[in-house]
């Protein structure tokens, strides 16, 4: 019975670790016709943005 609950712990710990680190979901595309995300340009060396909102 001990390994049964050992077992279940370990796959919700893994499944947990798996949701929080795991790949992000993919963002859906914008519909025709919705305002555009903002876009947001950084510079590579000093990470600020290049375009002021």
């Amino acid at each position: 019975m001990s390994v049964l609950l050992a077992l279940v712990t370990l796959v919700l710990v893994g499944w947990t670790a798996w949701l929080r680190f795991g790949p992000a979901s993919r963002p859906e595309p914008p519909a025709i016709g919705l305002a555009l995300p903002p876009l947001r340009l950084l510079d590579l060396e000093t990470a600020e943005p290049l375009v002021s909102p």
